[in-house]
């Protein structure tokens, strides 16, 4: 199975507003999504003879402008229709006929008696400031997303969610907390959470939002294949990942994370055909038994202190940052000297990679930095909550969960 969720590109930069011609407005949808029809007909033409699932989902630079998506009206009609044509080959015409409607699906397997809850991510996106005139549940999804995994759960089927911003990065906190709850309710459906935006490697854990706080939940977020980044060293290893499922109940049973190393490619100039390598497997990386929720807890209370745990999930969670540093600053330089400048760099901010694993921390005190800059990013998350209004309480009570 695989999982498309986005691609990372820069948009045109043409304005499109209301007032644009028909012609022209839809000119500048259709050219924006063009490098995502692109990898679709690429991947038509490489899976054609296999026996591949492909599960897509767009992000937030596939619309136009960047990060701006209406659900009120038709205004993204051209853009959801276009998409959708050229999703038929892979999820089917009544399946792509609902998404062009709607901007979300899902689409059962019988062989793996699996639904798969594709969501569309724009509905939490800080960035969407059409948000502001539709904030109690864009789109009605969540209400959606509650019935189909009642549903599921009524025949006991398996459920993936897959989206494109983790809900508890750059995504509305009431629609994450609202979306934190119906995974607390439905966990036993929900064998895993599939996730990416960010382009690194990383995890949340869904934990129950009553004391005590228990893992039900693992948000699985996996590195880009760009190699942009908005962080230390940029950029990125390009990076893919492929996950292994117990067929009986789809449960993950291990992931590899393959990596293309390239401060090994880039000294071999005249190689005609690069080769990917699995950096690692979750297992043994981890050294761990099983991907349970409960695991996932044990592995980030490792990270209170500056560990060898902590430092693999930092090399990894920059796609090998160890490689990057190698190359960047000297490729002679000892073994231990890298370690030392990873903690210097890195130790005294454990907290802060330990905060990244909860799903909310955003609204935790004790994971809120004291810099001005963070101080800044909780004043608009308190703008955004206010501007959101209280609508979840009332959605809760309506819902019955």
């Amino acid at each position: 199975i695989l999982m498309y969720v986005g691609v990372f590109f820069f948009s045109s930069r043409r304005r499109h507003t209301r007032f644009l011609p028909v012609s022209w407005a839809r000119r500048c949808v259709q050219e924006t999504v063009y490098p995502t029809l692109n990898l679709t007909q690429l991947l038509i033409q490489e899976l054609k003879d296999q026996d591949t699932i492909v599960i897509p989902m767009f992000g937030n630079h596939e619309a136009f402008p960047v990060n701006v998506f209406d659900f009120k009206n038709d205004r993204e009609s051209v853009f959801l229709r276009t998409l959708a044509d050229s999703w038929v080959p892979f999820i089917g015409q009544e399946t792509a006929d609902f998404f062009a409607k709607y901007s979300y699906y899902s689409k059962y397997y019988v062989k793996y008696n699996l639904k798969v809850v594709a969501l569309n991510t724009q509905a939490c996106n800080l960035l969407n400031w059409f948000l502001l005139k539709d904030a109690s549940d864009p789109g009605k999804m969540l209400k959606w997303l509650i019935s189909e995994l009642k549903e599921a759960e009524s025949n006991n089927q398996n459920v993936y969610i897959i989206g494109h911003i983790p809900p508890g990065d750059e995504c509305m906190g009431k629609w994450a907390r609202r979306y934190h709850a119906i995974i607390e309710r439905f966990y036993k459906s929900v064998k895993m959470q599939f996730y990416g935006h960010t382009h690194y490697d990383h995890f949340e854990i869904v934990r129950t939002l009553e004391s005590p706080k228990k893992p039900v939940g693992v948000i699985m977020i996996a590195p880009s294949v760009t190699t942009f980044c908005g962080g230390y060293n940029c950029g990125l290893n390009p990076s893919f990942r492929l996950y292994h499922v117990g067929q009986a109940n789809m449960y993950p049973l291990n992931y590899y994370q393959y990596r293309l190393n390239l401060s090994k490619w880039n000294d071999m100039p005249n190689v005609k055909q690069l080769q990917w390598d699995v950096a690692y497997n979750f297992l043994e990386e981890y050294n761990v038994t099983d991907m349970s929720p409960q695991t996932f807890e044990e592995i980030a209370k490792k990270f209170s202190e500056y560990n060898g745990t902590l430092r693999k999930y930092i090399n990894n969670f920059y796609s090998g940052l160890e490689d990057i540093i190698r190359f960047n600053q000297d490729t002679k330089k000892p073994e231990q000297r890298i370690k030392d400048n990873l903690e210097k760099l890195f130790k005294g901010k454990e907290r802060e990679f330990f905060c990244q694993t909860l799903e909310e921390h955003h609204l935790i005190d004790s994971c809120r930095q004291p810099s001005m800059a963070a101080i800044f990013d909780q004043l608009g998350y308190m703008i955004l909550d206010i501007l959101e209004g209280e609508w979840i309480s009332e959605v809760e009570e309506a819902s019955g969960l």
